[in-house]
Formats: C-alpha cells, structure tokens, sequence
C-alpha cells in the first residue's frame, strides 16, 4: 500500500497586522517529492516518524508535500494558494494519505 506525506506547519498570530507570505516558507521549509524523505526521513520530527512508522510496517512512503513557516501573521492570499495552484502530483493517485496541518 502506498500512503501519501503531507504536512502545512505554521501557526498563525491573528494579533500580528504583517500576515505570512509564501517567501516565509521559503525561507524555512518549502519542499516536493523526493526532497521531503532526503531532509527529513531519521529526523527528530512528525514527518521523520511518518517515514519510520511506515516502513516499519511494511508500507511505501510517498512524500508529496512539506511547508513550514515560523509563527507570524494569519496567511496572506499568496501563501495560501502558492504551495495548492499545481495539479496534485502523480504520486498521490491511489494512494492513502498522512496529513500534518498545525
């Protein structure tokens, strides 16, 4: 069975006026495909564990996509729609997925 990785980490301050922009995931992590298991598979991380939990169970790990930004501003219209304005890759068609939203 193959089972998708997805992970959107930031939290939001709805106190800050300055609202998170697509360049700050940029700058902390913004990742596709392959990326994703060669950054943070045997990391001390939720998506570390996702890599190791599924091969311990025998499972295909499909990383698909990654974001994290520090905590800042409620998301503006860019980063909300940057990392979803491409179709879904071909890696997720038949396929479970784990999903991380923070």
């Amino acid at each position: 069975m193959r089972v998708g990785i997805v992970a959107l980490l930031q939290e939001s301050n709805t106190f800050l006026r300055v609202r998170t922009t697509l360049a700050h995931f940029d700058q902390d992590l913004l990742l596709e495909g392959d990326a994703i298991r060669q950054r943070l598979a045997g990391s001390h991380h939720e998506i570390g564990g996702f890599f190791a939990g599924l091969e311990e169970a025998g499972l295909e790990a499909v990383p698909v996509f990654a974001a994290r930004a520090l905590p800042f501003g409620m998301l503006n219209d860019d980063a909300l729609a940057g990392p979803t304005k491409k179709d879904p890759p071909l890696a997720t068609q038949k396929c479970s997925l784990l999903i991380t939203p923070e």
